[in-house]
């Protein structure tokens, strides 16, 4: 038996540093692959990281170990979609002033959630907070409040402050590029599945961001939150 298949028959099993070490073997691939599709580095980040997340919640269930990194290109695919039709949301929610623009267009583009995204990141401090929070995190005001430690009327005063600037950077030319509705009605799906991205030109000098080690360990630990929610959950309906 091979190192890797070892450690897949080890994660199958529930044992997560077994999981972290197969990720290890793997990451800078699964990573180009996220940044493929998305064509952002931060973004791709935040793709590879809940591609681990899942992976460690669903590899019980891989049936074939050979397939291993197949297996996780997929879930990788599913997990930049995901996360994309999550951000079509997370726009609708921002506000009629943004929110029109996306509308009259015929809806969120991929182009414009990264923009937007990008723009969010260009937000000074607590500005970039308190959007993230509210608007990509669903928080209400008092938990803001609560998390930074400012008061609500505070907070609600840079809610406002931060939408204006936030729209200004977006009218500024430097984001919102948008898809017209013919072409977005031809999408089935915002990404086409990439079966080979080694195959693609330039895929091996994608650079790898130097935080990767650390995003295996937070998709990991989230992981773990996870697979406790669950627990609980099902510990919880036993018991009534």
């Amino acid at each position: 038996m091979s190192s890797e298949a070892w450690l897949i028959r080890k994660a199958k099993k529930g044992d997560t540093k077994a999981y972290g070490e197969l990720i290890q073997l793997h990451k800078d691939y699964f990573y180009r692959n996220a940044f493929c599709y998305v064509k952002n580095v931060d973004l791709a980040g935040d793709v590879f990281q809940e591609a681990v997340t899942i992976g460690m919640l669903s590899i019980k269930d891989l049936k074939n170990p050979n397939y291993f990194r197949t297996w996780m290109t997929r879930i990788i695919y599913n997990c930049a979609n995901e996360m994309f039709r999550k951000a079509e949301k997370e726009i609708g929610s921002l506000d009629a002033e943004i929110r029109d623009r996306a509308e009259e267009n015929g809806g969120a583009s991929r182009e414009e959630i990264i923009d937007l995204h990008n723009a969010v990141e260009s937000l000074e401090e607590p500005y970039r907070t308190i959007i993230k929070q509210k608007y990509f995190e669903d928080k209400k005001i008092s938990e803001i409040a609560a998390y930074t430690g400012r008061a609500e009327g505070t907070v609600k005063s840079d809610l406002s402050r931060a939408k204006r600037k936030l729209k200004l950077i977006l009218e500024e030319g430097e984001g919102f590029v948008m898809m017209n509705r013919e072409k977005q009605k031809k999408e089935q799906k915002i990404f086409e599945y990439i079966e080979n991205p080694e195959q693609i030109e330039g895929f091996d000098k994608i650079p790898v961001p130097e935080d990767l080690d650390q995003r295996v360990r937070a998709g990991i630990e989230e992981g773990k939150k996870r697979r406790k929610k669950t627990a609980f959950r099902k510990t919880a309906k036993v018991g009534m």
